[in-house]
Order: C-alpha cells, then structure tokens, then sequence
C-alpha cells in the first residue's frame, strides 16, 4: 500500500483502531480522515476519546510519544467538526476539495484559535488547552 486512500474506511479504522495501519502513511491527510471517519460515525465527544487514543498508541508503538500534541490532535478534530457541519453530506474528499485549507494551511486556522504560547507549551503536548483566541 501506498496511500491510505487505497482502503475503504471501514478498511482504514479497522487498521488503524487494531493498530497495524503503517505509521509511515500517517500524512496529515490521514490524520484528518481518521477524524472525518470517526466525527461522522460516533460524534464529536467519542472521536476526540478515539481518535486521541489511536494516535497515542501508534507513536508509542513506533517510539515516536515526542510526536503527539493532545491539544493540536482535539483542536482538529474541532475544527475538521466545523467544517463537516457545513457541509454534512460531503464525502471526505469533497471535503477536502471544498475545504482546500484544511490540507494547505492547517496551522493558519489553528493560529486563529491559538496562541504561540500555548502551541508551544510542553503541558499542551499531554493536556487539553481551550482555545484562548477564538472558539471553535
């Protein structure tokens, strides 16, 4: 395999959820499909308590735990939220396609609901900070 978009989605959060999706396929593409899959699926509150989970036990498994930001992972998991009830009927690749800026400039739009400060904080890595500009 040599992009994640080769698997249906039940294929992909099978994979990723038992832990043998390839972490070197882990793009920020993916990583907004997870959320997608996961938002539309179970909603918000369960996909943050996934999606969040899933990411923290692939870093681990690969040695990569400096990887993982708590805050940024439920932040775009957020703002991916917005944008799907926007558009609630769009596919994920229409999503994206109508969306360009989630995969373009994903830091512009956490910029506008984050500090510097708390981005770059170490307690944001493994906590949840709100936003402290503007909410989602």
């Amino acid at each position: 395999m040599h992009h994640h978009s080769e698997l249906s989605d039940e294929a992909f959060e099978l994979q990723f959820a038992s832990g043998v999706f390839p972490a070197s396929l882990f793009i920020h593409e993916a990583h907004l499909r997870l959320g997608f899959i996961h938002i539309k699926k179970y909603g918000i509150e369960k996909a943050i308590e996934q999606v969040s989970q899933q990411i923290q036990q692939l870093v681990t498994s690969i040695g990569a735990e400096d990887k993982y930001h708590h805050t940024v992972t439920i932040a775009a998991l957020h703002i991916l939220n917005h944008y799907i009830r926007k558009n609630p009927e769009a596919p994920f690749q229409q999503l994206l396609a109508s969306e360009p800026q989630l995969l373009a400039d994903f830091k512009s739009i956490l910029n506008k609901h984050y500090s510097e400060s708390i981005l770059a904080s170490p307690e944001a890595r493994h906590q949840y900070f709100p936003p402290d500009l503007t909410s989602f």
